[in-house]
């Protein structure tokens, strides 16, 4: 990392050496600096703590990118999945509940017109002459049997007026057996008259009662039905929904499958390209550069023969790996065909592209991949330039890639003829002389 000098004041200037071993201006990101100043007692000091904190904050800067996203299932479209089953679970609880209700209501419904017509009937019978005891008895236990808990009448304003109702209509029962005990033993015409006129007020109270009843299922029915149309609108919303974020995933899914390698989960070649003319187009309008390194493994095939192509899989996906955690964040790692990776530094000139290379190169030797697994890769770094194109960088890269194989392989090779450790010692130098 090169450290960038800022302004002195006149007081700095004499202390010279010092100063400039002690304060420094070393940028952490393209947008963000730091600067630092150690005033030591000992200059040897200062100047030792000054190369060490210049490492760790390039360590910083090139810190580990992030693992590249896999996609997987949304975590929403399973959770719509599963409100569509608890959806359908609570509309089979609610319409079984509904069919029970409505039987409940029907069967009360039925009992009110049951009692209705048997006080019609005895109160003929009685008048008539005809005793009729046993049908007092029925309509008793069916009165005192009437269902007000098992089948309970639920609708807004009417069940107390329902139960008035027929605490009046039992009233009216109770009457009307006592006159007809009258009747029997003594008879008479008023008598008879106040019988039929008890009925009347039974009939009355009872036409309440079934009017109560029947409101009391037309309002259920109704809510039932408003609620079906609510589930109706809120299923197709969000099976449309569902329907829309399948459509996502599956357009997601392709996407990954036309930018990434299926094997390492990096850039494709294809991605390659666009990445490229992205850096390429901006370097062209502002003067960015950015470096291009490309690598390929060293007789991957003897790797393959003798191992077997899913260790050889697995070596390129632990390449990938190694790689992916050597790299910025906004670096780009691609699989562009077979054992050839490429790798695309934005905002990077030559000397730190040959960094990044030679660290890449160590991070692929220095450790097998599995016992007696060895492999070493080649390497091609080239700058952007402002003359050629991106196919005449790609194609200079690629030629750099294959003087490195020639040459030995496991090395890193940096513009046609130039050897590496001059361009690194003219890097050192460089920065050397910003320091001071």
């Amino acid at each position: 990392m090169q450290g960038q000098l800022l302004q002195r004041p006149e007081r700095e200037q004499r202390a010279g050496a010092v100063l400039a071993e002690t304060r420094c201006r070393l940028p952490l990101s393209n947008f963000t600096f730091l600067t630092l100043e150690i005033l030591p007692v000992d200059p040897s000091i200062a100047s030792r703590t000054m190369r060490a904190l210049r490492s760790v904050i390039d360590g910083v800067r090139r810190s580990p990118s992030p693992p590249i996203p896999r996609l997987r299932v949304s975590t929403r479209l399973v959770l719509i999945v599963l409100v569509l089953l608890a959806g359908a679970v609570l509309n089979g609880i609610t319409v079984y509940t509904v069919e029970r209700e409505t039987a409940s209501d029907t069967r009360t419904i039925d009992v009110i017109g049951v009692i209705r017509g048997s006080v019609q009937r005895i109160v003929k019978l009685e008048t008539n002459g005809v005793r009729s005891p046993t049908a007092i008895a029925q309509l008793d236990g069916l009165i005192n049997s009437f269902p007000f808990q098992r089948n309970r009448l639920y609708f807004s304003g009417d069940e107390k007026n329902f139960r008035a109702a027929f605490a009046r209509f039992t009233r009216s029962w109770t009457a009307i057996k006592g006159l007809i005990v009258r009747y029997r033993s003594t008879g008479g015409e008023l008598t008879r008259r106040r019988l039929l006129s008890e009925s009347e007020t039974a009939w009355q109270d009872l036409d309440a009662i079934m009017t109560f009843a029947q409101r009391a299922a037309d309002q259920r029915l109704g809510a039932f039905f408003r609620y079906l149309l609510g589930i109706t609108v809120a299923d197709s919303v969000i099976f449309l929904l569902l329907l829309q974020m399948i459509r996502t995933y599956i357009r997601d899914e392709l996407e990954r499958l036309a930018q990434r390698d299926t094997l390492t989960g990096l850039w494709n070649r294809r991605s390659f390209d666009v990445i490229g003319q992205t850096l390429h187009a901006a370097f062209q309008r502002n003067g960015r550069p950015f470096a291009v390194i490309f690598f390929d493994l060293d007789h991957f095939k003897q790797i393959n023969d003798r191992y077997g192509h899913p260790a050889g899989d697995a070596v390129l996906r632990e390449v990938a790996g190694r790689v992916a955690q050597r790299l910025r964040h906004g670096d780009a790692i691609c699989r562009i065909g077979g054992e050839e990776f490429s790798v695309l530094l934005p905002d990077t000139g030559l000397g730190k592209g040959v960094e990044v290379a030679e660290s890449l190169r160590q991070a692929i030797a220095a450790v097998p991949f599995s016992p007696g697994c060895a492999a070493t890769a080649s390497f091609g770094v080239a700058e952007s330039r402002r003359a050629e194109t991106l196919t005449e960088l790609i194609a200079r890269t690629d030629r750099l890639l294959y003087q490195a194989k020639a040459a030995g392989r496991n090395r890193v090779q940096v513009d046609d003829g130039v050897p590496e450790k001059t361009v690194i010692l003219a890097e050192v130098s460089a920065r050397r002389r910003s320091w001071t």
